[in-house]
Order: structure tokens, then sequence, then C-alpha cells
């Protein structure tokens, strides 16, 4: 599979071998199904931020693909189905609780715009370190996600 060999050799599970180890298998999961070619220099990217600061930060698209992946696999969700559809809004640049409030206003008004469609629009914002750009502890995508707005008709 390419790019298995970008990924770090040790068995030590201690908080730095643990995430370069699932950004490797994710970066590799995305590279292979998105057909995006080598992912070594990706994971090596990676891996210089996760030895630099202690985590790593999903790229807009990681972020969106993430997220669909992880709905496409929650077997108790009846919409899964449309994993495919998800509509990810990267608001991580956010940075004051006025932009927060501006961004989800703005969520919700994309939403209702939608009404009737049944599209899954969920919001990612900073969170803890991810105010500075950073996760925090294993969690890579710098970020939290606000409940989805779901429309109804």
């Amino acid at each position: 599979m390419p790019g298995r060999s970008a990924a770090p050799t040790s068995h030590d599970d201690s908080p730095p071998y643990a995430l370069l180890r699932a950004a490797a298998e994710f970066l590799t999961l995305r590279h292979t199904e998105e057909r995006l070619g080598d992912p070594a220099r990706r994971i090596a990217a990676a891996r210089a931020e996760i030895a630099e600061t202690g985590t790593y930060r999903h790229t807009t698209e990681e972020l969106a693909f993430g997220a669909r992946v992880a709905w496409r696999n929650a077997n108790r969700c009846i919409g899964r189905l449309y994993w495919r559809s998800l509509c990810v809004r990267d608001r991580r640049d956010v940075r004051t609780a006025e932009d927060v409030a501006e961004a989800s206003a703005d969520h919700l008004r994309e939403a209702a715009s939608e009404a009737g469609s049944g599209r899954s629009s969920p919001s990612w914002h900073p969170t803890g370190r991810g105010a500075r750009g950073h996760g925090s502890g294993t969690n890579s995508s710098s970020a939290t996600p606000v409940t989805p707005a779901r429309t109804v008709a």
C-alpha cells in the first residue's frame, strides 16, 4: 500500500508514536480512497509537525474527508447513506466569541436556505489549544464539531 513505509516502525504506544501511526493510517486511507497518489510527502509533513508541536493540523480537505468517513462508518446512523453529500464547514480560523457567533449565525442561515434538503452540515470551530491552530492531545483535527444543522420540510 502506498506510503506505508513512512509510518513509524516503533511499537511504542506513547502519544507521539500513537498519533503518528494514526496520522499515517488516516493519510494513507485518504490518499488511497481519493486516488491522490503516494501520501509519503504529507505523512512526512505531519511527522515534522508532530515532532515540533506534539500534534498536527488537518487540511480543510482532510477534515472534510475525516468527517465523511466517520459518518460513513457510523453503523447505527440511518442517515449515513448520504455521507458523500456531507457539507463540512471549516471554521477553525475564528478566534473571538464574536467571530464564533457570526460563523454560527452563517451556519444557521445556510442550513435554513437548504430547507427540506435534509443535508447534514457540521461546522468545526477551534477549542482549547485549537484556538491557536493546534489540537489538544491526540485530537489532530484541531477542532470540535458543532451539532450538525439538519433541516426538515
